[in-house]
C-alpha cells in the first residue's frame, strides 16, 4: 500500500544523533502509514551503518547514500525523487524540527496547499536557544529577501516543509546546498502554489556538531540570489508535468 506520507531526513556525518532521530520519528509514527527516507550524503562516519541496523527493527526505514557528499539541496532533490508518499516532508537530522508539527503540516496539505513550512516568523513563531547574533542574521536576511522577492511567504529559508509530492517535482530544486529552501520559496511564488506557514520554534541540536558555515554558504547563497532574482522577475515559470 502506498504511504500516506513520507519523510526525508538528509544526513552527513550524524553518527550521533541519527539513531535517536529515527528511533523517535518511528516512535511518534508507530500507528501511521508512512517510510522514512534517510539520504547520506557521503558520510566518513558511521551513519550509513546505524541505519542499516535500524532497517532490520523498521521495515518502513529507507536508506539511500551518495557516494560523495554533495549538499544538503542534492540530498533533500534525491529524497524527492525517491519518495512513495503522496506528502513529502524534509527535516534536519538533528531534532530540532519538533515532529509534533507533522499533523497540522499534513493536515493543511489535505486542506488544499500545495507546501507548508514551518515559520518563525509569523505569529507563535520563533528561535529558543539560538545566539542573538544568528537571529540577526536570519531575520536580517529574510526581510531582504522578501523585499527582493515580493514575498508573502514570512519564512524565505526555513528547512523544515511539507509538499504535495506533485508540487514538490514540480519545483524541482536545483541548488545543492544551504540555498535550497530559498530556491523552494521562489519557486512557489514563481510557480503560484498555494502556500501555508504554520508557526515554528526553532530550536537548538542537542547532540553533534552543526554543519552550517556562514562562510561557505555566503559563497553559494549570493550567487544563488542573483540566479533566483533573475528566474523571479525575468524567467519564465515550468509547467506542470
Amino acid at each position: 500500500m502506498k504511504p500516506e506520507f513520507t519523510i526525508v531526513i538528509p544526513a552527513w556525518n550524524e553518527e550521533a544523533v541519527i539513531s535517536d532521530t529515527i528511533l523517535a520519528v518511528e516512535k511518534f509514527f508507530r500507528k501511521k502509514n508512512f517510510e522514512l527516507l534517510i539520504v547520506n550524503d557521503g558520510s566518513s562516519d558511521r551513519t550509513a551503518e546505524i541505519v542499516k541496523s535500524l532497517q532490520k527493527r523498521y521495515g518502513n526505514l529507507r536508506l539511500i547514500s551518495h557516494k560523495k557528499n554533495m549538499g544538503m539541496g542534492a540530498a533533500i532533490s534525491t529524497g524527492f525523487a525517491n519518495a512513495k508518499g503522496r506528502v513529502v516532508i524534509n527535516m534536519d537530522a538533528d531534532l530540532t524540527h519538533p515532529l509534533s508539527k507533522v499533523p497540522k503540516m499534513l493536515s493543511e496539505v489535505r486542506n488544499g496547499y500545495d507546501v507548508v513550512i514551518c515559520s518563525r516568523y509569523v505569529p507563535g513563531g520563533g528561535m529558543k536557544g539560538i545566539p542573538k547574533w544568528r537571529q540577526a542574521i536570519s531575520i536580517i536576511g529574510n526581510a531582504i529577501f522578501r523585499l527582493l522577492f515580493w514575498s508573502s511567504i514570512r519564512d524565505m529559508t526555513s528547512g523544515y516543509r511539507a509538499y504535495k509530492l506533485s508540487a514538490a517535482r514540480r519545483i524541482n530544486l536545483q541548488s545543492k546546498r544551504f540555498e535550497a529552501p530559498l530556491e523552494s520559496s521562489v519557486k512557489c511564488l514563481k510557480l503560484g502554489l498555494k502556500v501555508k506557514e504554520i508557526p515554528l520554534i526553532l530550536g537548538v541540536r542537542k547532540k553533534g556538531a552543526s554543519k552550517y558555515n556562514y562562510v561557505k554558504a555566503a559563497k553559494t547563497y549570493i550567487p544563488a540570489v542573483i540566479k533566483l532574482f533573475i528566474y523571479r522577475w525575468f524567467g519564465r515559470a515550468e509547467k506542470s508535468a
